[in-house]
Formats: structure tokens, sequence, C-alpha cells
């Protein structure tokens, strides 16, 4: 696996996350929200890039 396209990958779940979470919070429409979509999208990805990191060493 090379680096441009784990770095793709990772692009690829940050937009679909971030989509995700402007979708709520247009749904939502509140303030706070805004704050704690932010704080949700931040651990998924982290879970997300761990979890992927994981599965491609296993690959090998």
């Amino acid at each position: 696996m090379s680096k441009i396209s784990i770095v793709a990958v990772k692009f690829c779940f940050l937009f679909i996350l971030y989509l995700g979470v402007s979708f709520i919070i247009k749904k939502i429409n509140v303030v706070p929200a805004g704050t704690v979509a932010a704080v949700v999208a931040a651990s998924v990805t982290v879970f997300l890039g761990e979890f992927f990191f994981k599965l491609f060493k296993c690959a090998r």
C-alpha cells in the first residue's frame, strides 16, 4: 500500500464524514450541534483510520 493511496482513502473518509456531519447539522439546525458533530467526526475519523490501517497491514 503506497502512501498516496492511504492519503486518498483518508481524504475520501474525511469528505464523506464532512458531508454527513453538515447534513446532520442542517437537520438539527442547532448551534452547539456544530461542536458535538466536530467531536464525533474527529473520533470516528480516528477510529476508521486505525481500523483501515490494521486492515491494510493484515492484507499485506
